[in-house]
């Protein structure tokens, strides 16, 4: 069997295709034609581009009756909102758009800010999905007929049916964590009818099959199931093999994200820190994030490390390389408060906070600098361990995904940091392994979830930190904890 992941992000989607033994055997990435930080999104564009990754991917597969299954995850918190028709009545509004205040302003005084966090096990925001819903319903032209996320939108275009998973029904701040449905209280007040909603099922359900005429114009043979994935962190955790309590993958991407898992709901004080809890097979993860993660590295390279292009044009290399290359071997004694993007991930919520720089002297250089930003993002993820443990969340066994775990330098400085074994993940999209994994389970190519990591997950090979900077890191810690403090007060 050949099972077809689709990962649909917010800037491009990708499908990558691997067999049963967890072979990749082929990839396409399209990134949408939009103007980089658009608010809106297209539906048509979306579909077009997920359809052409698909098409793509499925032509590249030698023998395309083995294709068995489409597993779809995407990003959370945003929707389509659809008539009765299947038609798209608005464009999609992103996650980032900072919309619907007046709406989530509602919701909080009729429910109370700490019973939505009690329901939900989420901080109320605007990001989610409830606000935005609330202000389309009172700005389209036809009733709405079904609110699908994105994930969702794409399987009801591949199948014609309305369904959604627990973990992408848990980023629309209308889902009762506890009794694993949509709330009646939420919905009354909000005035979102249940039939608007799709009806909720665990990640690894099978949706229907592939529309005829679908399949036709994917190059798909008929037959094909669709499958419920997740939301794009938690197929990147099963993709790492994160199965157990105490295990974590650390997302090394534009964002940085470590999902770590554990077995039961913590205290409300794990969600007032802006913590979410969300269903995985036995038990739940979490998302302790930075916007500021590769992002922060991409704005460095981009705007502080430019003298450096034409040497790596001349190399045959990339900037990223000759930066690794000379990047100090030893702790920079620079300090980097990574708020560049406000203080807008966990556990704090300072919108307005700025990044910081300290520890400059007449003989640091680009290379110094390069290493206190890679420190520093991972000064500001060592935080979110130390607050995780607050709450019995304590992961000891580090999976690192992403594109930064391609960097060595980066990886040992997180073990240095973290005081622990960084474990880098073999394949790179482990958001699309996941989500294949769960159709060779639930297709029966696999017992369990266990079984299927045993079989398709690989590991490259540790790292393991540095005793002499582990401790001169851990003094460093503590003043970044200092000054960390000191940006936030100004903010």
């Amino acid at each position: 069997m050949v099972f077809l992941g689709v990962d649909v992000g917010s800037s491009g989607s990708k499908c990558v295709a691997f067999n049963e033994s967890g072979q990749r055997l082929a990839m396409r990435y399209e990134e949408y034609q939009t103007a980089a930080g658009a608010l809106n999104l297209p539906p048509e564009l979306l579909i077009k581009t997920v359809f052409s990754v698909i098409s793509g991917c499925v032509s590249d597969i030698e023998s395309k009756k083995d294709i068995a299954a489409i597993t779809v995850s995407s990003f959370g918190e945003s929707f389509v909102p659809l008539s009765k028709s299947g038609k798209p009545l608005t464009e999609i509004i992103m996650y980032f758009a900072d919309k619907a205040r007046a709406e989530l302003d509602l919701v909080i005084d009729a429910v109370g800010f700490e019973e939505i966090m009690s329901v939900t096990r989420t901080m109320p925001d605007t990001m989610y999905a409830l606000p935005k819903m609330m202000w389309t319903e009172k700005n389209v032209n036809e009733p709405v007929w079904k609110y699908l996320s994105i994930a969702n939108y794409v399987m009801y275009v591949l199948t014609g049916e309305a369904v959604t998973d627990y973990t992408l029904a848990c980023r629309t701040l209308l889902f009762d964590l506890q009794q694993l449905s949509w709330s009646d209280k939420l919905l009354n007040v909000s005035g979102i009818e249940k039939s608007q909603m799709p009806q909720v099922v665990p990640s690894g359900t099978v949706v229907g099959k592939v529309l005829p005429g679908v399949a036709v114009a994917l190059g798909l043979s008929s037959g094909v199931s669709v499958i419920t994935g997740a939301q794009d962190q938690v197929v990147n955790a099963l993709g790492a093999g994160v199965l157990s309590e105490g295990e974590c993958v650390d997302g090394i991407g534009t964002v940085e994200c470590i999902t770590p898992m554990f077995n039961s709901i913590p205290s409300l004080e794990f969600t007032k820190r802006n913590y979410v809890c969300i269903p995985y097979f036995n038990g739940f993860v979490t998302y302790a994030f930075t916007f500021s993660g590769g992002s922060l590295v991409k704005w460095f390279k981009d705007n502080l490390a430019g003298n450096l292009s034409s040497e790596a044009i001349k190399r045959g290399r990339s900037v990223y390389d000759l930066l690794n290359a000379g990047c100090p071997k030893e702790p920079s004694g620079i300090y980097l408060i990574p708020h560049f993007q406000g203080a807008g991930g966990t556990p704090d919520m300072v919108k307005n906070a700025r990044g910081l720089m300290y520890g400059l002297t007449m003989n640091s250089d680009i290379f110094d600098i390069y290493r206190a930003v890679l420190e520093g993002v991972t000064y500001e993820m060592a935080y979110n361990l130390e607050t995780l443990s607050c709450f019995g969340v304590s992961p000891n066994r580090i999976v690192a995904s992403g594109g930064g775990a391609r960097s060595s330098q980066w990886l040992q400085i997180k073990a240095d940091i973290f005081g622990r074994e960084i474990i880098p993940v073999a394949e790179e999209e482990c958001g699309a392994l996941g989500s294949a994994m769960l159709a060779a389970t639930v297709l029966g190519c696999c017992s369990n979830e266990t079984e299927a990591v045993e079989l398709f997950v690989r590991h490259r090979p540790s790292v393991y930190p540095n005793t002499q900077h582990m401790s001169e890191y851990k003094e460093m810690y503590e003043e970044y904890k200092k000054l960390r403090e000191i940006g936030l007060s100004l903010a």
